[in-house]
């Protein structure tokens, strides 16, 4: 098996991170079946408990609970912990398999309303762990209007995508076939220039080029291509070219 990094966007402690490897010397189940367990099967952290103790917003205490569940974390910090389950502690709580972490938020009497996120008004007991957000701000949780006031204290626990969604490490993993495309030199050497020019701009992705200098076809950018099959066939029509021009495959 041969891992080959072809694209890595790193955006250091925030969500919007996008990696694109190939995978190679692996069949289709294989492939497959990585990509699922990067889906459902790497341990996370989430909130996995929420004590609301006052709210007197307009959004119910079962609504703010969602919405904090759903909070991704940055799980560093998962390796260190134990599962509840396998715990010592048997699951009542202790500091080898949970965090915790309070928010209080009030609107002040003398203003209209206060938006609050997350990111700012989420004090978790590690700083090793804190909500992860392309946005600047954070995450919106609510909107307090004037004199009203939300306080909660939240468990974080280690577990994955399988029980819950909300461990789900990535927003998605998705897999495509690698395209090996054969080339016809020889069917390409019976067509004049005109022909070659026009085969290559049959293909709508740009995966083909032509040198008029060297009279040769290229393949410009296989990952271009979509399967559309375009380019297998004779085209452009040649009495001296019956042979297939292109062979592409995954």
């Amino acid at each position: 098996m041969k891992v080959k990094i072809v694209d890595c966007q790193r955006k250091t402690h925030m969500a919007g991170e996008t990696l694109e490897f190939q995978l190679s010397g692996v069949d289709n189940s294989f492939a497959n079946g990585l990509r699922r367990v990067m889906l459902a099967e790497i341990p996370t952290l989430g909130i996995e408990a929420v004590t609301i103790s006052q709210n007197t917003s307009v959004l119910a205490d079962e609504m703010i609970a969602h919405r904090l569940g759903l909070v991704p974390l940055f799980s560093m910090k998962a390796r260190r912990l134990n599962y509840a389950r396998d715990c010592p502690c048997q699951g009542v709580g202790c500091e080898m398999c949970e965090i915790k972490g309070e928010l209080h938020a009030e609107c002040p009497a003398n203003e209209h309303s206060v938006q609050v996120f997350v990111n700012e008004s989420l004090v978790i007991d590690d700083p090793e762990v804190y909500p992860v957000s392309s946005e600047d701000r954070g995450i919106w949780l609510v909107t307090l209007a004037r004199s009203q006031k939300l306080s909660l204290r939240i468990v974080i626990r280690k577990n994955i995508a399988k029980v819950h969604a909300k461990f789900m490490p990535v927003a998605t993993v998705a897999m495509r076939y690698a395209t090996d495309i054969v080339l016809n030199p020889e069917g390409f050497a019976k067509l004049d220039a005109d022909k070659c020019t026009k085969w290559v701009e049959r293909c709508p992705c740009g995966v083909f080029g032509y040198d008029s200098n060297t009279h040769q076809v290229t393949v410009r950018d296989a990952a271009a291509c979509i399967f559309c099959r375009e380019c297998v066939s004779t085209e452009p029509r040649s009495t001296t070219c019956r042979s297939p021009l292109c062979l592409c495959t995954a």
